[in-house]
């Protein structure tokens, strides 16, 4: 019978997984295919490229595992069923998994490849959670780590008693989850419109340059999900119901005025929602889809303009998450002028928007 790789890669496996790492050597191997350990050489060049190999398949069907097991759902219930599809594979190849672990100190480009993809995969799950884009990588690399760190203590004792095992991990990413939605996405803050031309270009105001400082320290000062706005209109402007009353070009699609300010553009993680008109009802949908996920503690708004897009987009979200607190930082925000800045704070108090700092 013709052998090849695959078989030897597989007839390796079997035996890490009977065995251990350390029960595995081109001898071995050789003797489990009937072969002479020379004839491995024609599809391996060494020991070392063997595990490699091994790791490589394994990590790809780990893979490949967590995502068939997150299909069709989201948030932690997907990790939840991603992370057993992980821990499943660890108790059916624990020597597999032994030089996955091994691979990770003697890998290859090709090792560091599959594991992007891991990650990938794991980023893609926690953003499904509504999760803060910013802190992204490092919730990732928290998983990750919970993952690897459980298994790895796991691997001797959860072969005796899978189930109990399974039913642990199960409870240590509740913990884990439930801090970092406590922390991370309870709480939302929205950016307004903190573009050019609101600020120093056709409809720019000094009181929009003022507050550009106070609201790059508030996105950086933030423990949640931050989110952006940006006014968005076409060539075909003027001819619009706003440019018939507002008469002046801004914020047209891929002008510098469209693009948001230098300062607050260098702290965004998160696509920014375009709107063409005042308030966004795609923004008020996005976050009614996360809070039905995981409940949003409060929504806090600050940027540009106080009486025209803030106020819109605070009455709007109100709308649609009636029983969400949404506030207004006025230290964060400036209107067209500072008389209707006023007036729609006191506006949006009435409406029982909560305004800090006013």
């Amino acid at each position: 019978m013709r052998v090849t790789k695959e078989d030897v890669i597989r007839a390796a496996s079997d035996l890490a997984d009977r065995q251990g790492l350390n029960g595995v050597s081109l001898k071995s191997v050789a003797e489990r295919l009937g072969l002479r350990t020379p004839s491995l050489y024609n599809h391996v060049l060494s020991l070392d490229d063997l595990l490699r190999d091994m790791a490589h398949r394994g990590m790809r069907e780990i893979n490949c595992r967590m995502t068939e097991e997150a299909v069709g759902i989201s948030g932690t219930e997907a990790i939840q069923a991603a992370s057993r599809a992980y821990f499943g594979f660890m108790i059916e190849h624990p020597g597999v998994y032994e030089t996955i672990q091994w691979a990770v100190w003697h890998g290859s480009d090709e090792t560091a490849e599959i594991f992007s993809s891991y990650q990938a995969l794991l980023a893609k799950l926690i953003s499904s959670c509504g999760m803060d884009q910013h802190c992204l990588e490092e919730i990732t690399d928290l998983l990750a780590g919970l993952l690897h760190g459980y298994c790895t203590l796991q691997l001797g004792s959860a072969l005796d008693d899978p189930k109990r095992a399974e039913i642990a991990l199960r409870g240590c990413l509740d913990t884990v989850l439930t801090g970092i939605c406590e922390k991370l996405n309870m709480h939302v803050l929205v950016v307004v419109d903190m573009q050019k031309d609101f600020i120093d270009g056709s409809l720019g105001t000094e009181e929009a340059k003022e507050i550009v400082s106070r609201v790059t320290n508030r996105i950086t000062s933030f423990d949640g999900w931050v989110l952006y706005t940006r006014d968005t209109h076409e060539e075909n402007y003027l001819e619009t119901q706003e440019g018939a009353n507002l008469p002046v070009p801004h914020c047209v699609r891929g002008t510098d005025g469209w693009s948001l300010c230098p300062e607050v553009a260098a702290l965004c993680r998160e696509i920014p929602v375009d709107k063409p008109t005042f308030g966004s009802v795609k923004l008020g949908e996005q976050l009614r889809a996360a809070n039905e996920k995981e409940t949003i503690e409060s929504i806090t708004l600050i940027g540009l303009c106080t009486d025209i897009c803030v106020i819109s987009n605070a009455l709007l979200l109100k709308a649609f998450l009636p029983e969400t607190p949404i506030l207004v930082d006025a230290s964060c925000c400036a209107g067209v002028t500072p008389e209707s800045h006023r007036r729609a704070l006191e506006a949006m108090k009435v409406c029982q928007i909560q305004i800090e700092n006013g």
